[in-house]
């Protein structure tokens, strides 16, 4: 169900349009993120969840519509300190370390220093303080990936904007990453992860956006009744027939 008003959600997304001179892009995309919400963008390659990501951070401007993150405009400043992206081929300086990375990423967002103790509360969190010192060249995708979380965590944002997380994990990172996910939500924050796994989303989501073609096909609670969860992606790819469930 959507929230009732726009002073309970951290993100509100209205009638977003964004097209491209291909001709491709998002029609009338609306939806709501609340605090302690995660909410999936569902939808196979070209369905429009990364240009809605993109929108939604502040890296594409709309044709027209509204997004509002905790009551701004992205691209602001209230609304660029309260959301943090991780993308979906997440890049680090090859030469810094992961410390120096994160006491960069501390500066930015004018984290109270001294930094130290913020800096290593995030890297217990993401599960990285074991790496500390390794560059950022030298890290596996999976380990790249925990250190732009732990700069989210640093940041204190409000909103977490995951696009694509699954790509190229293995099952013991792709465990990890749920678990973080699920736990992130639990303290209050609100999570928008664009995905086109279907039994990832049904493990973390309260709620499925599906896009097909640009569009809003429907919008679905993830059930979490014992038997339900498996009928229910069963029906979703059949009454869709976009994309396989074990994708």
């Amino acid at each position: 169900m959507m929230p009732a008003s726009l002073l309970e959600v951290v993100l509100a997304v209205r009638s977003l349009r964004k097209t491209y001179t291909s001709g491709h892009g998002v029609q009338d995309v609306s939806f709501d993120v609340a605090p302690g919400e995660t909410v999936a963008l569902l939808g196979p390659n070209g369905a429009g969840k990364t240009t809605t990501v993109r929108c939604v951070v502040g890296l594409m401007r709309p044709d027209s519509g509204s997004i509002s993150v905790l009551g701004a405009a992205p691209g602001t400043l209230q609304a660029g300190q309260g959301t943090a992206l991780v993308p979906d081929n997440p890049d680090l300086y090859p030469t810094l370390s992961v410390e120096e990375h994160l006491r960069f990423r501390a500066q930015a967002f004018r984290v109270a220093a001294p930094f130290d103790e913020a800096i290593a509360d995030a890297m217990r969190a993401t599960g990285i303080d074991d790496i500390a010192d390794q560059l950022g060249g030298e890290l596996s995708r999976g380990q790249r990936q925990r250190v732009m979380l732990a700069a989210a965590v640093l940041q204190r944002a409000a909103l977490y904007v995951l696009d694509e997380p699954t790509v190229g994990l293995d099952p013991p990172a792709l465990a990890w990453l749920e678990n973080w996910v699920t736990a992130q939500a639990a303290t209050g924050a609100a999570i928008l992860v664009a995905t086109h796994q279907i039994d990832f989303m049904a493990r973390i989501a309260d709620r499925a956006v599906l896009l097909q073609d640009g569009l809003v096909a429907a919008t679905l609670d993830v059930p979490r009744g014992t038997g339900q969860v498996e009928p229910w992606k069963h029906r979703l790819v059949e009454h869709f027939d976009v994309w396989p469930a074990d994708d």
